[in-house]
């Protein structure tokens, strides 16, 4: 059980509390100027892990080496003897179904094209995956494995009649703010219908990427002059379970 007295739970819950944190302050202008810049590909996925890296190698105070991409793997902690305690895989997702997609409504928040026809399948396979990275990193002891939904919402005026011409812009359908308050609670019966043995970690708040109105006018305006305005937002969930050998 050497993983349970070295990594627990309340650390864990403090490190993506930390890491929210920056979110909403020092690392959130960064990243909405990436995310608004639509005239390249966006990595969200890399620029939420990085700020999560970093909240861990500060949480847990130098005990354990923080790695990124490890035989595939998104994130890990490694103690002294270069063994996994801590595997975090992360996945991005922008809720982009609009009203042609959902014109009955939404069932739930998961409900979006974005998420549960482009991704949630993807966070299944790393599920079933991850034991075999963990092994070819090297000896495998008791370990916590955490799965990382990162979710965009981006909201539009203007331009409705381009939702479907192009990939992008990714639009996110208005109505989606009512069902998307029960993010933590749909992704939790979704985890747990995969194994019953993952555990809520934690849910951020819902964070404003500050002015990304006036970054997106600034650099993306041009590519869809129909469109009048952004609104948007970022919120990530972790769960995780705990493999005892």
């Amino acid at each position: 059980m050497a993983t349970r007295r070295q990594i627990s739970i309340r650390k864990l819950k403090e490190a993506f509390s930390l890491a929210e944190e920056r979110l909403k302050g020092e690392r959130n202008r960064l990243i909405t100027e990436v995310i608004t810049n639509e005239a390249f590909a966006i990595n969200g996925e890399g620029l939420i892990s990085a700020v999560i890296a970093r909240a861990l190698h500060d949480t847990f105070s130098g005990r354990f080496v923080t790695e990124t991409e490890v035989k595939r793997i998104d994130l890990c902690l490694i103690d002294n003897d270069s063994r996994v305690v801590v595997a975090i895989e992360g996945k991005w997702m922008v809720s982009n179904s609009t009203t042609r997609d959902n014109r009955d409504g939404f069932k739930n928040s998961l409900d979006v094209h974005g998420i549960r026809a482009s991704k949630l399948g993807s966070v299944e396979k790393d599920i079933t995956g991850i034991g075999d990275k963990i092994r070819k990193i090297g000896k495998v002891i008791p370990h916590y494995e955490i799965f990382v939904p990162i979710v965009c919402e981006l909201y539009r005026t203007g331009g409705e009649d381009e939702w479907f011409k192009e990939k992008k812009p990714w639009t996110t359908d208005p109505r989606y703010e009512k069902v998307r308050r029960n993010l933590r609670r749909d992704f939790t019966k979704w985890f747990t219908s995969k194994d019953d043995a993952f555990k809520f970690i934690h849910a951020t708040e819902r964070i404003e990427l500050v002015d990304a109105n006036h970054f997106w006018q600034e650099q993306s305006a041009w590519l869809y002059p129909k469109y009048k305005s952004l609104e948007a937002y970022v919120s990530f969930y972790a769960f995780g379970r705990y493999v005892p050998k």
